[in-house]
């Protein structure tokens, strides 16, 4: 866990309140506990076990359900790496100073999925990703 700050106008945050309001678990605690747990580049192990212990050790909540809130609602992102999970908070560089004294990551790096790749075009357009052997 790292030191991190928190800026006042995320206290009034309408989304976030929003959210924690309808999901009734403490998503804006959880959030910038989860900024505590990041790397330097944004980066985390996604392991919400060890997250909820972490950050809310007195709260008995399922932080998956957490991690999947601030997820499904972008606040952050979630891959995968040779069979491990990771996750990224998208916002973090346009929040966060980093100390120059903190290690550098050593977790992969998030990397965004291209849209207009032709594997990710045949699976949305639903054409075939094996060529056609049949004679026209």
């Amino acid at each position: 866990m790292r030191i991190r700050t928190v800026k006042p106008e995320f206290f009034t945050h309408a989304e976030l309140s929003d959210i924690e309001r309808i999901s009734n678990v403490p998503i804006r605690l959880a959030f910038i506990g989860l900024w505590c747990a990041c790397d330097r580049e944004g980066r985390f192990k996604w392991d919400a076990r060890r997250l909820g212990v972490q950050i809310l050790p007195y709260d008995h909540v399922d932080f998956e359900f957490i991690l999947d809130i601030l997820k499904t609602n972008g606040f952050i992102e979630k891959y995968e790496v040779d069979g491990k999970a990771y996750g990224f908070v998208p916002s973090f560089s346009r929040h966060q100073v980093i100390n120059n004294r903190e290690q550098e990551s050593s977790l992969p790096p998030f990397q965004q999925p291209d849209l207009f790749s032709n594997e990710l075009t045949r699976v949305n357009t639903g054409e075939s990703t094996r060529e056609s052997t049949r004679a026209d």
